[in-house]
């Protein structure tokens, strides 16, 4: 029930699960906290990272690193991905929006990076994904 945002009690679910995770192992409560940040989407996200936040958990040090880790990472294929966008666009070459979502889906760094070398040196879209 803690991932359903639009549930009128939210706010007073996550304090009881926050509570909660105070309770168990910490490897454990890391776990069901992380699980929780990733199935949460915008606002929801944000008020249970800002719940974690303004206690101190044993377990919040690891928490917050592993969010750190994950935007830097979500970040980084975001960048590769515009930055290819450009180069195809730069190189005159009409981008359909369902390549445009998949490149901007990627967050393989390694993927980006081959498209990427493909994109300076093909002559189409579609040789991206050969």
């Amino acid at each position: 029930m803690v991932t359903q945002s639009e549930h009128p009690r939210f706010n007073e679910i996550t304090a009881a699960v926050q509570a909660a995770l105070d309770t168990i192992d910490r490897e454990t409560a890391y776990r069901y906290a992380r699980y929780i940040t990733l199935s949460l989407e915008g606002d929801a996200q944000e008020e249970w990272g800002r719940g974690m936040d303004t206690k101190t958990y044993p377990y919040q040090g690891a928490y917050a690193e592993s969010l750190v880790a994950e935007g830097e990472v979500k970040g980084k294929a975001k960048g590769k991905a515009e930055l290819l966008l450009k180069l195809l666009d730069s190189r005159g070459h009409a981008v359909p929006d369902d390549v445009r979502e998949r490149v901007m889906d990627c967050r393989d760094e390694p993927t980006l990076d081959n498209w990427f070398e493909r994109a300076l040196k093909g002559d189409s879209v579609e040789e991206l994904f050969l």
